[in-house]
C-alpha cells in the first residue's frame, strides 16, 4: 500500500477481511505455494490492499495458465510431427503432379500410337480389298483352267461340276460385258463364249439324244425297231411305253432346271426352246401313228355322233392330262406348243366333227353334241351367268382347250343356223291342219303346233348360245311365231273363234317366256338414202341446173347429200304381244255384245232422229214417241 494515508472507512475494512479470508481459503489448495511465502500481512491501508491485491491476481492468473502451459507442452510434439506431416504431402503434391505430367505424355503418345495403328489399319483394309478386287476380277479371266474343264473328257453333264462350270463362264461373261473397257475385253468375251457355246452345245446334245434314243430303246425292248409297228401297239404296251418315258425325269429335270434358272439369258432360252422342241418333236412321232389309228378306229365305227364324239373326245382329253403331266414332270416353263401338240393329234378328230356337225340339220343331235362336251367330257355346270369364254380351263386341260372351243363353237354356230332354218320352214311357214282350228267349243285344249316349237326350240338354244344370239333368235322365233298365229286366226270363219285362237295361244305363250329371260327391246338401224335419191330424181329431171355456179348446183346439192343417215327404230315385242292380246279382247268383246246391243242402238237413233224432227217442226203435233212403231210398248219389251 506504500506510503498512502488514507485511512480504510469500516465498511472498506470488512470487505477487505472478506477479501483476505477468501484469498486465504484459494492459497491453501495451490500445488505450487511459494517456499518463500511470508505469513499472512494484516492489510491496514488502502496500499496494502492493492499491493496484496496484484500478488493475488498475478498468482490467480499463474495458476489458470498452468493447464494451458501443460497441453502446450503436450502439444508442441504433435504440431511438430504435423510439420512433417505437411511437408511430406508438399513432396508427395510434386510426386503426383511428376506422375500426371508423365500419365499426360504417356496418353499422348499412345493417341498418336492408336492414330498412326488406326492409319495402317486402314491402309491395309484398302490394300486388303484392293487385292481381293484384283483377285476376283481376275478369276473372271481365268480362260485356261475353264478350258481344261470343258476339255475333260470323264467330265459328264449330269456331274455337279458341269453346273459350276456354267455358272462360272456366265459370271465371267456379264462381268466382262458390264466392263466392255477392260483390256482385251472383246477377246476374252469371244473366248468365254465359245466356251459356253461348246458347254450349251454338250447338254443340248446330251438331252436331245435321250429323248431321240428313248423311243427305238423301247422299241427294241417290244421286240420291233420298226416305228410302223407303234401303231399296232396294244393298251398294256403303250402304257409301258409311256412309263418308260418318265424314266427320264430324274436325269432331265435336274438339267431342264438349270437352264430355266438363266432363261434371261438368250442363249438358255434358245436352248430351253430347241430342247423342248426336241421333247415334242419325239412325244409327237411316238403318238401320232397310235392316236390317229384309234381316232379313225373310233371315227368310222357304226356308232352315232354323240357317241362317237363322246368315245374320242375322252380319249383325247386323257391323252392332254398325261401329256400336260409328262411336260410338267421335265420342265417348268409354260409353252404354247403343248397346245399345238393337243391340236395336232386331235387335228383329224376335229375335222371329223366339224364335217358332221356342218352338215347336221337336226337340233337334237346337235344339242347332245354341245351336252356331250360341255357336261360329260368337261365336267362343267350350264350356268347362263358366265359364258364358255370367261371360264377358265383347268391346267390339265389347257392343251386341248382351245380345239373343244373351237368346237362348241361350232355347234353353236351350226344351231343358230338350223334355228333360222326351223323357224322359217317349220313356224313361219306352219300351215295349219283342220285340227289345228278347232277352237270355237273348246273341243281342242292342245297347244297350237307354232307355239310347241318355239318354246321347244327356245329350251334347246337357251344354255347353249350367247345372251345376244339367243335374243336375236328368240325375237326372231317369236315374230315368226306370231304372225303364223295371225295367219291361222285368218282362216277360222267365225271372228269370235278367231279371236279366242288368238287369246287363248298368247295367254298360254306369256308365262312360258318369262324363265328365258329375253330382252324384248330390239332396236334395228338402217341406212337411209332418201336424201339422195331426191337429189339424182331432181337432177334426172333437170329441174335443176347442172353448171350452175352457186350452191343450187345440182351435182352440188347430190353430193352433200349422198352421205346416208342412219336410222333406228325401237321395237318391244313384249308390248306388241300386249297390244294384240289387248285389241284381240276388245274386238271379241265387241262381238259377243253386238247381238244385244244391236237392237238398242238401232232404237236410240230412231228415237233421236224422232226427236230432232219434232223439235225442227213448225206445226204443233200431238204425235208423241210411243205412238211410234218402233218405239211401241211390245218392242221395247223385247229390248
Amino acid at each position: 500500500m506504500g506510503d498512502w494515508d488514507v485511512r480504510l472507512s469500516e465498511q472498506q475494512r470488512l470487505l477487505v477481511n472478506k477479501l483476505a479470508l477468501l484469498a486465504q481459503d484459494s492459497t491453501s489448495d495451490n500445488p505450487f505455494p511459494e517456499e518463500d511465502e511470508d505469513e499472512e500481512e494484516r492489510i491496514h491501508t488502502a496500499q496494502q490492499f492493492y499491493a496484496w491485491y496484484d500478488k493475488v491476481t498475478e498468482r490467480s492468473a499463474l495458476e489458470s495458465s498452468e493447464p494451458c502451459y501443460v497441453f502446450l507442452d503436450n502439444v508442441e510434439p504433435y504440431l511438430e510431427y504435423c510439420a512433417t506431416l505437411i511437408s511430406q504431402i508438399d513432396q508427395t503434391d510434386e510426386l503426383l503432379q511428376m506422375l500426371r505430367k508423365d500419365q499426360q505424355d504417356v496418353s499422348r503418345l499412345t493417341t498418336g500410337l492408336k492414330t498412326a495403328w488406326q492409319d495402317l489399319f486402314a491402309e491395309e483394309t484398302r490394300l486388303t480389298e484392293i487385292a481381293t478386287d484384283i483377285s476376283n476380277t481376275l478369276d473372271y479371266f481365268i480362260l485356261d483352267s475353264l478350258n481344261v474343264s470343258m476339255n475333260n473328257p470323264d467330265l459328264k453333264v449330269t456331274d455337279k461340276e458341269f453346273a459350276v462350270l456354267l455358272s462360272r463362264l456366265d459370271r465371267s461373261i456379264s462381268f466382262i460385258q458390264a466392263h466392255p473397257t477392260y483390256l482385251q475385253a472383246e477377246l476374252y468375251l469371244l473366248r468365254f463364249k465359245q466356251l459356253q457355246s461348246r458347254g450349251l452345245t454338250k447338254l443340248k446334245n446330251f438331252i436331245v439324244s435321250k429323248f431321240r434314243t428313248d423311243i427305238s430303246k423301247l422299241a427294241s425292248k417290244i421286240g420291233d425297231t420298226d416305228s410302223s409297228h407303234l401303231a399296232g401297239l396294244s393298251e398294256q404296251q403303250y402304257s409301258k411305253f409311256y412309263v418308260e418315258f418318265r424314266s427320264l425325269v430324274p436325269i432331265i429335270k435336274p438339267l431342264t432346271d438349270e437352264i430355266e434358272k438363266r432363261m434371261e439369258q438368250r442363249e438358255y432360252a434358245v436352248l430351253f426352246t430347241d430342247c423342248t422342241h426336241a421333247y415334242f418333236t419325239e412325244r409327237n412321232y411316238m403318238l401320232s401313228q397310235p392316236v390317229s389309228k384309234h381316232l379313225d378306229k373310233v371315227i368310222s365305227g357304226d356308232k352315232g355322233i354323240a357317241a362317237m364324239f363322246r368315245e374320242a373326245g375322252s380319249y383325247l382329253i386323257d391323252i392332254a392330262k398325261g401329256e400336260y403331266d409328262l411336260y410338267y414332270s421335265l420342265f417348268n416353263g409354260e409353252t404354247t406348243a403343248l397346245r399345238l401338240q393337243c391340236e395336232v393329234l386331235g387335228r383329224t378328230f376335229y375335222e371329223r366333227v366339224r364335217s358332221e356337225v356342218i352338215y347336221c340339220e337336226d337340233i337334237d343331235t346337235l344339242s347332245s353334241l354341245h351336252a356331250v362336251v360341255f357336261t360329260e367330257l368337261l365336267g362343267l355346270q350350264a350356268d347362263r351367268s358366265v359364258s364358255f369364254a370367261q371360264i377358265t380351263p383347268p391346267p390339265q386341260l389347257s392343251g386341248i382347250w382351245p380345239l373343244l372351243k373351237r368346237i362348241l363353237e361350232e355347234v353353236a354356230a351350226r344351231l343358230i343356223d338350223v334355228s333360222t332354218l326351223i323357224i322359217r320352214d317349220e313356224i313361219l311357214s306352219y300351215i295349219p291342219s283342220a285340227e289345228d282350228l278347232i277352237y270355237s267349243k273348246g273341243e281342242n285344249t292342245k297347244w297350237y303346233p307354232c307355239l310347241d316349237k318355239t318354246l321347244s326350240l327356245l329350251s334347246r338354244l337357251y344354255l347353249i348360245i350367247d345372251h345376244e344370239a339367243f335374243d336375236a333368235v328368240a325375237l326372231s322365233c317369236l315374230q315368226a311365231c306370231l304372225q303364223n298365229l295371225n295367219v291361222a286366226a285368218v282362216r277360222f270363219e267365225d271372228a269370235q273363234e278367231s279371236d279366242l285362237f288368238i287369246i287363248s295361244q298368247l295367254l298360254l305363250l306369256q308365262p312360258q317366256l318369262a324363265p328365258f329371260s329375253i330382252n324384248f327391246v330390239l332396236t334395228e338401224t338402217h341406212l337411209d338414202f332418201s336424201d339422195f335419191l331426191k337429189e339424182f330424181r331432181a337432177m334426172i329431171t333437170m329441174r335443176k341446173s347442172v353448171f350452175s355456179l352457186s350452191r343450187d348446183n345440182a351435182l352440188y346439192r347430190l353430193i352433200a347429200a349422198s352421205a346416208p343417215r342412219f336410222k333406228s327404230r325401237r321395237i318391244d315385242y313384249r308390248q306388241s304381244i300386249e297390244t294384240e292380246l289387248d285389241a284381240r279382247v276388245q274386238s271379241l268383246a265387241t262381238l259377243i255384245s253386238a247381238p244385244l246391243l244391236d237392237p238398242l242402238e238401232s232404237f236410240l237413233a230412231q228415237s233421236q232422229a224422232f226427236l230432232s224432227l219434232e223439235q225442227n217442226s213448225q206445226t204443233s203435233s200431238v204425235t208423241t214417241l210411243q205412238s211410234q212403231e218402233f218405239a211401241s210398248e211390245v218392242i221395247v219389251r223385247t229390248l
